[in-house]
């Protein structure tokens, strides 16, 4: 069984929020449990500055593993079953990244 710790980027089955597709695309590991897995959707699309929906610009993304600049969704909180990864790591974000999602996380639990 692979384990996952926090901070970590792997690869898994994300399903569509609209429709009955699903992709495969990086996601950042915030908990693991025995059965589900927490993570934040990440996605290729630019930042969205303008909405401050908690949107959170990954500086070092090739020291994470990631192929093209990343932005995290943090308002898009996953619960996926450990049967959806692929078992593929990216890779880990950086301390100067892990402390700017510390802040954004920090602040999005506030703004709830």
């Amino acid at each position: 069984m692979i384990e996952m710790k926090r901070w970590e980027i792997w690869e898994a089955d994300v399903p569509y929020e609209e429709n009955n597709g699903h992709k495969k695309r990086p996601v950042l590991i915030l908990s693991e449990t025995e059965v589900m897995v927490v993570s934040l959707k990440m996605t290729s699309h630019e930042p969205r500055y303008h909405s401050m929906n908690g949107e959170y610009e990954v500086m070092k993304w090739r020291e994470a593993g990631l192929e093209k600049p990343t932005v995290i969704q943090c308002s898009k909180r996953l619960k996926l079953e450990k049967e959806r990864f692929t078992g593929k790591q990216f890779g880990r974000l950086s301390a100067t990244d892990i402390i700017g999602m510390q802040t954004m996380l920090e602040y999005m639990s506030i703004k709830e």
